[in-house]
């Protein structure tokens, strides 16, 4: 709970940070429907698209994060601070909590939908997905049009449990990107070299 209370800040960033993106997937997204009619052409936009907005949204995350783990090292090398090997991590975690919630509403829903027990599952499960697809748009190009390719002769609720599944791994991979820039900022290594290296005035 300390912890939380001490990098309140940070995770809510993090979380704007998602937000941010899918505006932006969701505007282009809207954007490639209306340049092209052809079915082909809109999915292969769709997919780019999808592509560049996560690849944008984790280079985001990963500076966050390593500008984070740089400024930590700091405080670290002066004694004001111990080492919190895995603070990123923690910090990607907490700030993915809604995320893996609806995520786990929509899986549990769909398993349950195809042993044949539907009722409420079915609309839990679907506006846990529609929730989903809104706030996490960025993975919707490349998620819907990969599974329908690979699983076109899927049934729906098998579809939408494949989908929910391929979410839960792009927010597992975010976490990822977070800990690893994180834990590359307390070491001072760049991947990215317009990160600049943080003073000693920390």
């Amino acid at each position: 709970m300390k912890f939380l209370k001490e990098h309140l800040y940070d995770t809510i960033k993090l979380y704007i940070t998602q937000l941010g993106i899918t505006i932006f997937a969701l505007i282009m997204y809207t954007a490639s429907g209306a340049i092209s009619e052809d079915s082909t052409v809109s999915v292969t936009i769709q997919i780019a698209i999808s592509v560049f907005s996560i690849l944008f949204y984790f280079t985001l995350l990963y500076t966050a994060a390593w500008d984070w783990g740089a400024k930590d090292k700091i405080r670290i090398d002066a004694g004001r601070m111990s080492p919190h090997k895995t603070k990123g991590l923690l910090l990607a975690l907490i700030a993915n909590v809604p995320n893996f919630i609806l995520c786990a509403l929509a899986i549990i829903s769909f398993v349950f939908c195809l042993n044949g027990t539907e009722g409420a599952f079915v609309s839990i499960g679907t506006i846990s997905m529609l929730i989903i697809r809104f706030t996490a748009a960025m993975h919707q190009g490349l998620i819907k049009n990969v599974i329908d390719a690979l699983a076109s002769s899927a049934t729906p609720y098998l579809f939408y449990l494949i989908q929910s599944l391929a979410y839960l791994f792009m927010f597992f991979l975010s976490v990822a990107v977070t800990h690893i820039g994180y834990f590359f900022g307390t070491k001072e290594f760049k991947i990215f070299g317009f990160i600049k290296k943080q003073k000693n005035s920390e």
